[in-house]
């Protein structure tokens, strides 16, 4: 892996990334809270668009794909950086919840143990890798495949 591109884009990436889960979180709330539907399974899908996205970004940037090594890297500093942000607007959302309501959300995770929590969030947390760094890999190949089939035309 280029030093160069090493050392400034994985931050760099990393909050394209964010900005990106961001968009999507908000995109995808307003969808819900517009069609009155709940938002199971949906955090998954937001981490997608925005490793899609993220990808696309570096690709269009650097006028290649992301090597093998530097897609691994970046889609763990992703993963942190999802649960990072995710942390946080749950912290704001909690901010407009009803007292009512967060002693509802305590006494749920307070129904399981702590191994338990541990056993979720580490099951989780390797899915969401691989699927960031999968989507990552094709949302910068799709981008340089999309380049390369424009400068045909």
């Amino acid at each position: 892996m280029n030093e160069e591109v090493k050392q400034s884009s994985i931050l760099k990436y990393t909050l394209w990334f964010s900005l990106f889960y961001i968009i999507a979180v908000i995109a995808i709330g307003g969808i819900y809270v517009y069609f009155d539907i709940g938002g199971s399974g949906s955090n998954i899908v937001m981490a997608i668009v925005a490793a899609v996205a993220t990808g696309r970004k570096f690709s269009k940037d650097h006028q290649r794909p992301l090597e093998k090594r530097e897609k691994w890297v970046l889609a763990f500093w992703c993963l942190v950086a999802s649960y990072f942000t995710s942390t946080l607007l749950a912290m704001i959302l909690l901010l407009f919840l009803p007292d009512s309501e967060i002693q509802a959300l305590w006494e749920l995770i307070e129904i399981l143990s702590l191994s338990v929590w541990a056993i979720i969030i580490l099951v989780v947390s390797v899915v969401y890798f691989g699927a960031i760094g999968l989507f990552l890999g094709i949302g910068s190949k799709n981008a340089k495949a999309k380049d390369k089939s424009v400068k045909n035309v």
